[in-house]
């Protein structure tokens, strides 16, 4: 009986990376290189600097950062990258922060500020340009809908 429920434990998180992991086919396929395996070592490259500053709590990266950790130039990561995720590292960085600040909006009762700093925005100006561009709207509408709802 138990190793039964330990083979659909298995085969549950088996397809879930799998579909977690079938979301990158398109990027990798973007990546240069002259064959797949290239092109995979491109993305992890990429993905090794996204995961590295993205939970290192650090404040917002410097593009810099993101290509020493990926063995690139400054030049050549904004290329690669921009061609791959089909936005700047800025810009990705800036969307991965407005989607983690409305994670927190939505779920928790941290202040505003608190939420900025949560996800590694100091500046109040920022958050509220960020969150606007990203999201369309404004962290205190974001948080006053999820409540109402």
């Amino acid at each position: 009986m138990r190793g039964g429920g330990c083979a659909r434990n298995l085969s549950l998180l088996a397809s879930s990376l799998y579909e977690l992991q079938s979301g990158f086919d398109p990027l990798i396929q973007r990546c240069p290189g002259p064959s797949q395996a290239a092109k995979r070592t491109v993305f992890l490259r990429l993905q090794r600097s996204l995961n590295q500053v993205l939970f290192s709590g650090k404040q917002y990266p410097k593009v810099s950062e993101m290509a020493h950790l990926s063995n690139y130039s400054i030049d050549q990561f904004i290329r690669v990258f921009s061609k791959v995720y089909g936005k700047t590292p800025y810009a990705h960085m800036a969307s991965v922060l407005a989607a983690r600040a409305k994670e927190l909006l939505t779920s928790s009762d941290l202040a505003i500020g608190d939420v900025a700093a949560a996800v590694g925005i100091q500046s109040p100006a920022t958050f509220k340009r960020i969150m606007k561009k990203n999201l369309g709207q404004s962290a205190t509408l974001i948080r006053r809908q999820a409540r109402s709802q």
